[in-house]
């Protein structure tokens, strides 16, 4: 009931009148940026599904059953799986969730994960790591592994260039060179031939005059 209170403050901007919640303004909760066109709740069958084929845990058996259920980020990994090509999850509890803080924005905390009765966190653990295992969902597990992926990754993507550049610079000297040896070769025909026609009008000058003098 206390969700449909929620929602009720939620639509009409209002404090929520009765329940758990009175009192409380939701639309801070969305940094004031609520928008009613973009806002969607999702069916109770799917999240029983999810409850019921994928996070049954043993606890529904037991006296508190009624408040046994899957945490957000669970429900939030599944319909994510329906819409999504892709999944990364980052911030989900992991076997070495002892090393960080029970908070994903909690950075430099030493904080103390509290295992809830309302949830089963050892079920979504390792169900976490069964889908990450079979490539379903990319599951973040820790810094130190990213980075060296990346590092190689850039040095993949730097050889092909730098082999691309070498093997595009040699044909440019080689039409360098090829271009700048007619040039040379016609300049040397031309001084030839310029040489030659000099001489040849000389001669018929020189024969004309001794012709003259015998005269």
């Amino acid at each position: 009931m206390r969700d449909f209170e929620w929602l009720t403050g939620l639509y009409r901007h209002q404090r929520v009148e009765t329940g758990p919640y009175k009192g409380r303004r939701p639309w801070i909760q969305y940094s004031n940026q609520f928008n009613e066109t973009r806002f969607y709740v999702l069916h109770m069958d799917f999240l029983r599904l999810v409850r019921n084929r994928f996070l049954r845990s043993p606890s529904l058996q037991s006296n508190h059953w009624a408040i046994v259920r899957p945490t957000n980020g669970a429900f939030t990994v599944f319909l994510a799986l329906q819409l999504c090509d892709k999944v990364d999850a980052y911030g989900f509890i992991t076997e070495d969730h002892k090393k960080f803080s029970n908070y994903y924005f909690e950075r430099g905390a030493k904080t103390h994960v509290v295992f809830y009765a309302n949830h089963n966190y050892n079920q979504e653990m390792a169900l976490w790591k069964t889908l990450h295992d079979k490539g379903i969902i990319h599951l973040y597990q820790g810094e130190g592994r990213e980075p060296e992926t990346t590092q190689a990754k850039a040095e993949t993507i730097k050889r092909p260039n730098q082999a691309k550049a070498k093997t595009t610079k040699r044909p440019d000297q080689a039409k360098t060179k090829t271009t700048k040896r007619p040039d040379q070769a016609k300049t040397k025909t031309t001084k030839r031939l310029d040489q030659a026609k000099t001489k040849t009008t000389k001669r018929p000058n020189q024969a004309k005059t001794k012709n003259s003098t015998q005269l």
